[in-house]
C-alpha cells in the first residue's frame, strides 16, 4: 500500500502535510514539539479529523487514535475543557489509561509518560 501523505516543509520553523494529491491537510508543525501544550494537542487533533476527513486515504473511521480518546475522556469529565493545560497533561493521560483498557494498549506504545524535570513526558 503506498503512503499517501507528504511532508512538504515551507520554512525552517514549520512543516506542512499534503496528501500526494496536493490537497493541504495541516499546517504548523514546530520543532519544539510538546506534547504536554494545548496548542499541540489541539493541533494533533486537527490533524486527526483531517487525516480521516481526506478522501484520499482510507482510515478506518471506527477506531479512535489516542488524542481523540483522550479528548473524549476530558470534555466528558471537565464539562468540555479542552486542550488540556500543560500541568495536567500526564495526569490525564495517566488516569485514562488506569481506566481504560483501549486507551492504554494504543497510548502504550505510541506516547510515554515518564516524567522528565518540569513534569514533561518524556
Amino acid at each position: 500500500m503506498q503512503n499517501n501523505l507528504g511532508l512538504v516543509r515551507s520554512k525552517a520553523d514549520e512543516a506542512k502535510i499534503e496528501s500526494r494529491t496536493g490537497v493541504e491537510l495541516i499546517e504548523g508543525l514546530l520543532p519544539e514539539f510538546d506534547l504536554t501544550s494545548p496548542w499541540t494537542q489541539q493541533w494533533l487533533l486537527e490533524v486527526v479529523r483531517a487525516v480521516k476527513s481526506s478522501e484520499d486515504l482510507k482510515v478506518k473511521q471506527n477506531e479512535l487514535t489516542w488524542i481523540e480518546m483522550l479528548h473524549n475522556h476530558a470534555t466528558k469529565t471537565t464539562g468540555n475543557s479542552w486542550p488540556i493545560e500543560s500541568s495536567l497533561f500526564t495526569s490525564y493521560v495517566e488516569i485514562l489509561e488506569s481506566q481504560d483498557p483501549d486507551f492504554a494498549s494504543v497510548v502504550r506504545g505510541e506516547i510515554g509518560t515518564r516524567l522528565l524535570e518540569g513534569g514533561k513526558p518524556l
